[in-house]
């Protein structure tokens, strides 16, 4: 038998950026694992779940225009089995 646990990530944002808050994201995954481990189960896998985001502003007289783009974890996906 398979199970999976979604643990999603909490995010800071401050003027310039936002960030994943990793320490979170550890203990989140460290307190997942030891219930895994309670209920005698064998962890499979960790796998990230990606997602983005973009700005872009265009000017309509010149056709021309910037923007910018990145990509962050927004949780992961554990995998175990009993």
């Amino acid at each position: 038998m398979y199970t999976t646990k979604y643990i999603a990530t909490t995010t800071s944002t401050d003027s310039i950026s936002e960030t994943v808050n990793g320490n979170k994201l550890e203990k989140d995954i460290q307190a997942q694992l030891e219930k895994f481990e309670n209920k005698g189960i064998t962890l499979m896998s960790i796998t990230p779940i990606i997602s983005g985001t973009y700005e872009l502003e265009t000017d309509n007289l010149s056709g021309g225009g910037a923007g910018y783009g990145f990509g962050f974890t927004s949780g992961v996906i554990i995998v175990g089995k009993k």
